[in-house]
């Protein structure tokens, strides 16, 4: 998939008026306010059009591997340590200023866009997660492993995806207020007569940061030998992995010395049988929501082996209570139980005595995920130093996050007596 010209002009474009207006920092012809401001206009609209076109980079890449290796197979192992396609002619054009290229100058401002490849997560506030690939020794990591990467982390996990996301620069202590009433209002008062002082009541969470990470290594033969998928699933494996270290933790963690899970935190809206679930059981749950939730996008979450036991449950007119809907993104069918969807989150307790089996409410309000690295929340690296003497490659994740309950009110959960 070839590079769209009006993305690259745009992204030339904003190189130029970055030069100039580093000319004229240098200069003095402005003042540092005016520099900053200027400056992080010009550094977000680059970095927007550097990371769509990594996007555009990375499926490009993937579809040569893939036309390379029907012809005759490459060296894999080039590749995989930051080799380019001999064919590449993609436009790598840079504009020199006086502090010297572009793209140096801003990798040494905390910036290195051409290593990076981000991913919108569906979250209320639009923050985007974003796998950044650093350098280890001379080695690279290639654009379609980082990207291969986090889909596969971001599919084994659904926490990341119902939950408020909140990126951090550092991974100090932060504390986070949380209201734990609303106050209330007077009513009917007369003339003359003064208003109550009844002041809404707010405490604090305190987020930290917990790290979470997995190394892969493959040999020197395996990367020769392959098919070019073997890239893919080394970039599977590392997502997996990964995920499967921290997504248990965002569920059912106890806090202290591990992230506070959102089933840990979540009230009990009903009570069930302690081996079945009803109609009128998942009925009550849904409406123990309170009122002003209702128009903020409440949705269902359960393991899948919980949502297999309550798709053949019916209504009083032989209905299925859970239906599939077409989907309108790139799922063909949509789980929806008594009109809202649902997100199997595979980490969630069974039916059981005393587990906490469903949960119903507004998670990206009840529930907060604070990751660190503005710029960089998932690290992906590569070595070939790491274990040379057995002639192999090594790739790296880190990630660094904490999970805590924000409004205890936005979700309620089903308990089994």
């Amino acid at each position: 998939m070839p590079l769209p010209t009006a993305l690259i002009n745009r992204r030339d474009k904003l190189k130029l008026e970055l030069r100039d207006h580093l000319a004229d920092l240098e200069s003095g012809r402005v003042t540092e306010g005016e520099a900053r401001t200027r400056y992080q206009r010009i550094d977000a609209d680059l970095t927007e059009a550097e990371a769509r076109i990594a996007e555009y980079t990375a499926i490009d890449a993937h579809e040569r591997e893939s036309r390379a290796a029907r012809k005759n197979s490459d060296n894999l192992a080039h590749r995989s340590s930051g080799g380019g396609d001999p064919d590449d002619d993609r436009d790598t054009r840079t504009r020199r200023t006086p502090f010297g290229d572009v793209d140096e100058w801003r990798s040494l401002n905390g910036r290195n866009p051409a290593h990076e490849v981000s991913l919108d997560l569906p979250t209320r506030e639009g923050r985007a997660l974003t796998a950044g690939t650093a350098t280890a020794g001379a080695e690279t990591v290639q654009q379609s492993v980082a990207a291969e990467f986090i889909n596969s982390l971001t599919a084994r996990s659904p926490v990341l995806s119902m939950a408020r996301l909140i990126v951090t620069e550092a991974g100090g202590s932060l504390d986070f207020p949380r209201r734990t009433s609303i106050g209330t209002a007077d009513a009917e008062v007369a003339e003359g007569v003064a208003f109550t002082e009844d002041d809404p009541t707010f405490d604090a969470v305190t987020f930290v940061s917990w790290k979470y990470g997995s190394l892969v290594k493959a040999s020197t033969e395996l990367l020769e030998d392959a098919e070019p998928d073997v890239i893919a699933e080394i970039a599977a494996a590392l997502g997996e992995a990964t995920a499967r270290a921290y997504e248990p933790k965002l569920v059912t963690g106890a806090g202290t010395t591990e992230p506070v899970g959102y089933m840990t935190g979540m009230a009990t809206g009903v009570t069930a049988a302690a081996a079945a679930i009803s109609t009128d059981d998942l009925i009550d749950l849904q409406f123990s929501l309170d009122s002003p939730y209702w128009g903020l996008g409440p949705v269902w979450s359960m393991n899948a082996s919980t949502m297999a036991y309550i798709r053949k449950l019916k209504d009083a007119d032989s209905n299925y209570l859970l239906s599939f809907v077409p989907g309108a993104d790139s799922s063909p069918f949509t789980p929806r139980l008594l009109g809202h969807p649902v997100v199997i989150v595979p980490d969630m307790a069974d039916i059981g005595t005393g587990n906490s089996s469903v949960a119903f409410g507004v998670m990206d309000r009840f529930y907060g995920v604070r990751v660190v690295g503005r710029d960089r929340q998932v690290a992906v690296d590569s070595s070939t130093d790491y274990a040379f003497a057995n002639d192999q490659v090594t790739w790296r994740s880190r990630i660094r996050l904490d999970g805590q309950v924000l409004d205890v009110n936005a979700a309620n959960a089903l308990t089994h007596a």
